[in-house]
């Protein structure tokens, strides 16, 4: 905190907010009024200081990391090489004349690039929308580092993102925070929000976002939406849609067909924060994407309603919700659906890099994104989490989506139908409501045709 103080200083600015001194932690409606305000307090920011190696307020971060003898970052690999004298006309003087001795200084990425995982803001779920709305951001972790809108340095470090966000999901987030920031793009009360182009980018950065946050660890469980609120606050400012915990009403049947390799039942923590049906209730790495554009819908969403736990914040936690869907629905073989849910959640092994797992990153990455009760364990030898308990009882099926598709088989090409749609079982909370145990994608029509049930047009509730 007092380096902190000392930085706010020694630029001239005379003000400075810190969150745990501006609000109060033990007052339930200070927290919920200071969370929703959270996208207005780091868009109205000068700049945000982050300690990104300090794992708690109580840490400094402005220690000296240079290598005493050089002056330079410490770590840095010394290459030495010869500098002809520039003077030299002819290949003769070139060969006679003394050459001078030059170095210059080489960065390991790779150790780099693991370094940035290692510091705690880069895991910490609150971090993501602080570096995202701010419009100056300063980071202190192996080195200093700056971004802005226009550009990223760093003091004598390297800069990387990991490379599964340094592309699509990176540039995504990058295209929401530009047309956050963008005068042009604010909404007026004479015209549309955003044409159908750009709300469409709008969504599939939405997405990139959901992908990114989800990796990372909440320290409170009831704080999965409040620490997303501020992001969720500007997106519904620039769409003019209504935010449906972690979902937007406009697009709501492509955003129910979210996506997570685990078994998405044992993922979901004991103190309920979600409705089932929302990404926000499990915890694990969520992807989208399945759904293509070429896909058709075969449900509607008649109805959906959540309630905040405090009404004055939309944007953070809530209390209940429910969705209400019509759409082919019937009772599915149970070990189909088994079979199904096991397919998606296969990986391919990984090369063994490290048993107990300390110089692996991509080991420790997968631990941050099991069950945050600690339940679920990554196996060093395989790099897999364990299976949960397989589904029992009666599962169901509804089905959302359908796309055509032909295939060429034996100099015939043959066209069939395949189908996306959701799992389902029986609420154990409230009689004749549903709730959402996994989804399922692209399965062919032999699949649905196996069903001992036919399918009937049904409208369904989930909680």
């Amino acid at each position: 905190m007092q380096d902190a103080v000392a930085i706010t200083k020694a630029i001239g600015v005379r003000y400075i907010w810190i969150d745990c001194l501006c609000i109060i932690q033990d007052i339930p409606t200070d927290l919920s009024y200071e969370f929703s305000q959270m996208a207005n307090i780091y868009k109205g920011s000068y700049l945000t200081i982050c300690a990104t190696r300090a794992e708690n307020v109580d840490n400094g971060f402005l220690l000296n990391e240079a290598d005493e003898s050089t002056g330079l970052w410490k770590g840095l690999v010394p290459l030495t090489f010869w500098v002809p004298d520039q003077k030299a006309k002819t290949s003769k003087e070139l060969a006679e004349s003394p050459a001078q001795e030059g170095k210059v200084w080489l960065l390991d990425e790779d150790k780099s690039w693991k370094s940035i995982w290692s510091f705690a803001t880069s895991r910490r779920g609150w971090c993501l929308q602080e570096q995202l709305l701010s419009p100056r951001f300063l980071s202190y972790g192996r080195w200093p580092t700056w971004r802005c809108r226009k550009a990223t340095w760093t003091d004598g470090g390297y800069y990387h993102s990991p490379s599964n966000m340094r592309d699509d999901t990176e540039t995504l987030e990058n295209l929401l925070v530009d047309m956050i920031f963008d005068e042009t793009s604010q909404p007026d009360d004479c015209s549309p929000v955003l044409d159908v182009f750009r709300t469409t980018q709008l969504y599939q950065a939405w997405y990139a976002l959901v992908h990114d946050y989800s990796r990372r660890e909440i320290g409170l469980p009831c704080d999965k939406l409040p620490a997303i609120g501020g992001m969720a606050a500007e997106f519904s400012r620039l769409t003019g849609h209504r935010y449906l915990a972690g979902l937007w009403d406009k697009n709501i049947l492509h955003d129910l067909m979210w996506f997570t390799k685990a078994r998405e039942w044992s993922q979901r923590p004991v103190e309920w924060r979600a409705p089932s049906w929302s990404w926000a209730s499990v915890n694990a790495v969520i992807t989208y994407g399945r759904i293509t554009a070429d896909s058709k819908p075969l449900s509607t969403v008649r109805k959906c309603n959540v309630s905040p736990k405090d009404p004055l914040s939309i944007f953070g936690e809530i209390v209940d919700g429910v969705i209400e869907v019509k759409g082919p629905f019937s009772l599915v073989e149970l070990q189909d659906s088994n079979t199904t849910l096991e397919e998606q959640s296969k990986a391919p092994i990984r090369p063994k890099i490290d048993v107990d797992g300390d110089g692996d990153w991509f080991l420790k990455m997968m631990r941050h994104s099991v069950d945050a009760s600690g339940t679920n364990e990554v196996n060093p030898e395989t790099h897999r989490v364990p299976d949960a308990p397989k589904l029992e009882g009666q599962v169901y099926a509804l089905i959302t989506f359908s796309r055509d598709w032909t295939v060429e088989t034996k100099g015939r090409r043959v066209k069939d139908v395949c189908y996306s749609g959701l799992f389902l079982k029986k609420s154990d909370k409230i009689p004749g409501y549903f709730e959402r145990v996994g989804m399922f994608a692209n399965e062919t029509t032999e699949w649905l045709d196996q069903n001992p049930r036919p399918w009937k047009e049904e409208i369904i509730q989930i909680i």
